[in-house]
């Protein structure tokens, strides 16, 4: 033991990333890693800080792999609770193509804080570098790349797509995990599959992973999947498809035809998060259902609108209902409510929301049956994204309870139930996220590693995102530990600490 150990966990279940421990392992921790994992060795310092963890399970934090707190992550005022009392250590942003870099405008789908703005690399990596709550592992935003490049939605030529590269590859050099791309959004409007293989290319040369928020999620869903699958086929590099299911209920039977892409390749996973709703920009329901938005002088056919929105929402513009938006008189109602109050047809009065402010939110309740999201989350390949962000105690505006839920509810209803494994949920949250990303001083319980971890009672552990009434605040994590400092504790809230980083890739087939 020629390191020196500042802190010792005992009398904790350990499991470190791929099965539990002995009983009576202990955990040594010094200067921001794991030094020691065995019985109390003799001769600590007396200073040495012993946390007994009073038969409780200790694991590797957990690693959220889809989530947009790129702005969140580097605001000095947030203190990550919504993520730390999930017992998550690792955020991965950046994703369905939109990022905090290249420099260009703010998408509204990353809920950015007030003065944010995107930064050229050099700026960006500069936030990332330390003082965060805890890890940050990012993506490149493909649609913010074209934007930056192009300066509008339409078809690349070859030196267009010969310059996003190199900055794709200027990214992954200085420790980006890979490309994230939102293909139903306007900004990839005139993509082409040689343009998506030209950077699959740039990704596999480093081995790094593309995910995808596909173009479609209804009818087409399997073309969809199948054409990010062979992208990454014919580049050679890994795939995640981002919060993968169907949307509506009328393709449901499309499920067992969508897990064999997946179990027929060996470089291919899914994520998703614990709830049948999603949430997102209210335009991009428009350009999800008829690739163009309304504008006061161009109005979609209301009529048609109303109809096709029944592929999105299983109740319709019933179960679109409004977050934020300075529509008058809209948050927290249903499109279809609000359009009753006025007496107007609903599919006019989402349009006129949406014209009124194109920066409206929504959450699409009721995108999917709770039945159909068992079946995708408990199955073996699906790891869990969050596909939320990351707020803080003092946080009171609008959001989707898988910020707050995700992992603990997964746990909470999944595993505590018997429809995924113990050992196979802890695995799916630690270790096979951390070997998806490259991430390699993660994940997992060892010597050397980074002592990012979670305290936690295990048949306690639930949301309180989804209760009327109650605080948004996970229960039953006792304790995150972010690079050995305590970041959070339950009863107490999070501490404060900021002893995060940027979180790279440490495996580069250059």
């Amino acid at each position: 033991m020629n390191e020196p150990i500042d802190t010792i966990i005992t009398g904790t279940r350990v499991f470190d990333g791929t099965g539990f421990l002995p009983t009576g392992t202990a955990l040594g921790v010094g200067g921001g890693v794991i030094r020691h994992i065995g019985a109390v060795p003799d001769g600590l310092p007396g200073a040495c800080r012993v946390i007994n963890g009073n038969n409780l399970i200790l694991t590797p934090a957990f690693i959220d792999t889809h989530n947009h707190g790129d702005y969140h992550c580097v605001d000095p005022g947030n203190d990550g609770v919504s993520s730390l009392a999930q017992g998550v250590g690792t955020l991965i942003v950046g994703n369905c193509g939109y990022s905090s870099t290249p420099p260009g405008a703010v998408h509204p789908v990353l809920m950015p804080q007030e003065g944010a703005h995107n930064a050229p690399l050099y700026e960006h990596l500069k936030e990332l570098a330390g003082g965060l709550v805890l890890g940050i592992g990012d993506l490149l935003g493909h649609n913010t790349l074209r934007r930056h490049v192009l300066g509008e939605p339409r078809a690349a030529n070859a030196a267009e797509i010969e310059r996003m590269c190199g900055l794709l590859d200027e990214f992954l050099s200085a420790g980006g995990m890979g490309l994230s791309v939102g293909l139903n959004y306007p900004e990839a409007t005139g993509y082409s599959k040689s343009e998506m293989v030209a950077l699959s290319r740039v990704l596999a040369r480093r081995g790094r992973p593309l995910t995808a928020h596909i173009a479609d999620q209804g009818a087409g869903i399997l073309g969809s999947i199948e054409a990010v699958a062979a992208w990454g086929d014919i580049a050679g590099c890994p795939v995640l498809i981002s919060h993968m299911r169907p949307i509506s209920d009328r393709y449901d039977h499309l499920l067992d035809a969508i897990f064999n892409i997946f179990e027929t390749r060996g470089q291919a996973r899914f994520d998703l998060y614990p709830y049948a709703a999603g949430f997102t920009t209210l335009g991009w329901l428009f350009s999800y259902l008829f690739q163009t938005s309304p504008s006061a002088t161009g109005r979609l056919p209301a009529i048609e609108l109303e109809e096709a929105v029944f592929g999105v929402c299983i109740g319709g513009f019933d179960d679109v209902r409004v977050l934020a938006s300075s529509f008058p008189d809209a948050n927290g109602k249903s499109i279809g409510a609000i359009a009753r109050a006025l007496q107007r047809p609903a599919g006019e009065t989402a349009q006129d929301i949406y014209i009124a402010d194109p920066a409206t939110v929504c959450l699409y309740e009721r995108e999917s049956r709770p039945q159909t999201i068992d079946r995708i989350i408990s199955h073996p390949l699906c790891l869990i994204g969050s596909d939320g962000y990351l707020f803080g105690h003092n946080h009171a505006g609008p959001c989707h309870p898988r910020s707050y839920g995700a992992f603990a509810g997964f746990i909470e209803r999944y595993a505590l139930t018997g429809k995924v494994a113990c050992e196979a949920a802890l695995r799916r949250m630690t270790s096979e996220a951390a070997d998806f990303f490259s991430l390699a001083d993660r994940g997992r319980i060892a010597v050397g590693l980074r002592a990012d971890l979670a305290l936690f009672d295990w048949d306690k552990v639930g949301e309180s995102a989804g209760e009327d009434g109650a605080s948004r605040i996970a229960h039953g994590v006792d304790m995150t530990m972010i690079s050995g400092r305590v970041a959070y504790r339950g009863g107490h809230g999070a501490t404060g600490l900021r002893s995060g980083s940027r979180a790279t890739p440490l495996a580069d087939f250059t």
